[in-house]
């Protein structure tokens, strides 16, 4: 993401902007290489290629976030060509501080409208610019309704301190999100970086309610702060290409389903939930027994899912920790289907996904997590056209100290 007061880069390297400072270098160095052992939740998952257009089987559906940097010399962006590409979701920069309003941002986010593309805002912060309050305000007005069909959550861009030290700006985060959700009915999303979180609000954890956005570029699993359950979205690179838009953008992928991202951006499907499912904030659904499909079920075969926590459930902090089962359907195992694992921390509401996997022979999966803290975990197998979708019991790991 970018900031207006950055300094145009040069063509080369069209682009570098403030961001990069946070995020560009961390990558290679032992230390953060060490913190990602720590802290990451999901480490092991099958990895297998995408089709073009089609989801990343290891890390979800494919989207961009970009800016008036996206419009050298004031060129559109084809987004008829993106969404031909794979594009699925995309976020404009709608407002930086207290008082810019990005130019482009009405006919990109009609543009993905009229093509089929779920769209969102972010706002970049400036936090020694005016208080929370005033900058929230400022983005909603600029940003429109965001119930309309198609429109994902807000997010708060947080790249810069602005000088103020980690409880300062603990508080004036706080205060933002709290703002943006008053005003528009909606729980905001926080987009940062693994350093910029652990440095400069000290690795906080207070910020569970609001879904995580990470910008962690070179991994094949992105670091996850603050004791976050796992990510929403990943913004795995900021040189990507893609058809109809000019130069280099950054790329992003949503950590679960078409569907839960659809049901994020208030698109609705024909899927409800009747054994002890629960929708949550952000769009991610849990369930614990069996889901019917509305006008489908007669035709579609039944299936069963189930989870388990190996050995154990009580483990020192950051100890690997393997969650694995089977999908089945008549006691036939299912062979290459994707299973979902989401968790969330004992005590929280909010589910996120955190691992991803196929299901082998006879229908089994595994994955691997590394919970810093006490946490729930449940598989979840979201159907197709022929079998009904299933989710297994919810499993605890506790974590000792």
């Amino acid at each position: 993401m970018s900031s207006f007061f950055s300094p145009l880069p040069a063509p080369a390297r069209s682009r570098t902007r403030a961001r990069a400072a946070a995020v560009t270098g961390e990558l290679h160095r032992a230390s953060f290489l060490t913190m990602a052992a720590l802290l990451t939740l999901a480490v092991t998952v099958t990895m297998v290629a995408a089709a073009p257009g089609r989801a990343d089987a290891a890390t979800g559906w494919r989207g961009v976030d970009v800016s008036r940097w996206q419009h050298p010399n004031g060129v559109a962006i084809n987004w008829a060509s993106a969404r031909a590409d794979g594009v699925r979701f995309g976020y404009v920069k709608a407002t930086e501080a207290g008082n810019y309003v990005n130019p482009y941002l009405g006919r990109d986010l009609q543009g993905m409208a009229a093509n089929g593309i779920m769209r969102g805002s972010y706002h970049y912060a400036r936090p020694r610019i005016g208080n929370a309050a005033k900058q929230a305000r400022f983005f909603v007005r600029a940003i429109g309704d965001q119930h309309a069909r198609g429109v994902l959550p807000p997010v708060l861009d947080l790249e810069s301190t602005g000088g103020l030290g980690r409880r300062a700006l603990r508080t004036w985060t706080a205060n933002w999100l709290g703002t943006v959700k008053s005003l528009t009915g909606r729980t905001p999303m926080i987009y940062t970086s693994p350093s910029f979180w652990q440095d400069r609000l000290g690795n906080s954890s207070a910020f569970h309610a609001y879904p995580l956005w990470i910008a962690n570029y070179g991994v094949s699993h992105p670091i996850v702060p603050g004791g976050w359950p796992g990510w929403t979205f990943w913004q795995k690179a900021n040189t990507g290409r893609v058809s109809g838009i000019r130069g280099q953008v950054d790329i992003d992928v949503f950590h679960s389903t078409l569907t839960q991202l659809k049901t994020m951006a208030g698109i609705s499907t024909s899927t409800t939930s009747t054994g002890g499912g629960t929708t949550t904030s952000g769009g991610t659904t849990s369930s614990g027994g069996a889901t019917t499909v509305s006008g489908d079920a007669v035709t579609r075969r039944s299936t069963h899912l189930s989870g388990h926590v190996a050995k154990h459930d009580t483990y020192r902090a950051y100890t690997p920790v393997t969650f694995f089962g089977r999908l089945s359907s008549h006691t036939h195992g299912l062979r290459g289907r994707h299973v979902t694992v989401y968790g969330r921390l004992v005590g929280h509401r909010t589910w996120y996904a955190v691992a991803r996997d196929i299901t082998g022979r006879y229908g089994r999966y595994h994955v691997t997590v590394r919970p810093g803290m006490s946490a729930e975990y449940v598989a979840r197998y979201h159907g197709s056209a022929t079998l009904r979708p299933d989710g297994s019991a919810i499993r605890t790991i506790r974590v000792h100290h």
